[in-house]
């Protein structure tokens, strides 16, 4: 009887170390199979601008705008490069697919670098409330620590609450940054939906008469109606405080 079982531990367990592994490739597959879609996607830009000639200067602007906008550039900055680009058509400075190319870089980093001051501005009522919101994987809590980091050394008194209730270890994630950047979590909550926990966080922030409470969230799309209606109650709960 007992070989019998242990016989069967044995076999769930190789069961399980099985499965673990093919998970594994699956999700290696799928990471790989995204990063060739995102250079399949790239590469009919860089098409484009290959083939590039004066000619056809207006077309293929006009290509490229669709391009940007279809992969995420937004339409507001796209509108702005193909502009640009179109300018320096009009002035002769783009000839040929390698000045195209160059003025296409020159313009996207002309945008980075002018996107106004950096500085995190607080008004004068205390706690100045950040709710961190995005997608599942986009970096919120990671962001969370360098900005509490950045306040604390500005000489800001700061509270991280943790208002993901779905992750597994968000709550330990968010402590780990509070030691790493010298600023305090706010007091544990019973409480199980976001809003809850985040009212509580506020009380908490009040008491302690703290410069800045910045509020966890869980990773949501925003076609998810339901949890973007969460992030409205969590909002509502700031508010009434």
């Amino acid at each position: 009887l007992r070989m019998q079982e242990e016989g069967n531990f044995f076999s769930k367990f190789t069961r399980t170390i099985v499965e673990k592994a093919k998970a594994d490739v699956e999700r290696t597959k799928r990471l790989f199979s995204g990063l060739e879609g995102l250079r399949g996607e790239m590469s009919v830009i860089d098409e484009l601008l290959g083939y590039w000639n004066l000619a056809d200067a207006d077309q293929t602007l006009q290509q490229l705008e669709d391009a940007l906008i279809t992969r995420d550039f937004g339409v507001k900055t796209s509108v702005k490069i193909c502009d640009e680009l179109r300018e320096r058509v009009k002035t002769g400075s783009i000839a040929k697919p390698s000045d195209i190319r160059q003025a296409m870089k020159d313009t996207i980093v002309e945008i980075l670098e002018g996107g106004g001051s950096t500085d995190l501005i607080l008004d004068d009522n205390k706690p100045a409330v950040l709710m961190m919101v995005g997608v599942n994987g986009g970096g919120k809590t990671t962001s969370i620590g360098k900005i509490a980091n950045r306040f604390a050394k500005e000489g800001k008194t700061v509270m991280l609450a943790a208002g993901d209730t779905f992750r597994a270890a968000a709550d330990a994630q968010l402590e780990e940054w509070c030691k790493r950047a010298e600023t305090v979590m706010a007091p544990r909550s019973n409480a199980k939906s976001p809003a809850a926990v985040m009212f509580d966080a506020i009380d908490g922030a009040l008491k302690d008469e703290v410069d800045v409470l910045i509020a966890d969230t869980s990773g949501r799309l925003h076609t998810n109606v339901g949890l973007m209606t969460e992030l409205s109650k969590v909002r509502g709960g700031f508010e009434k405080k």
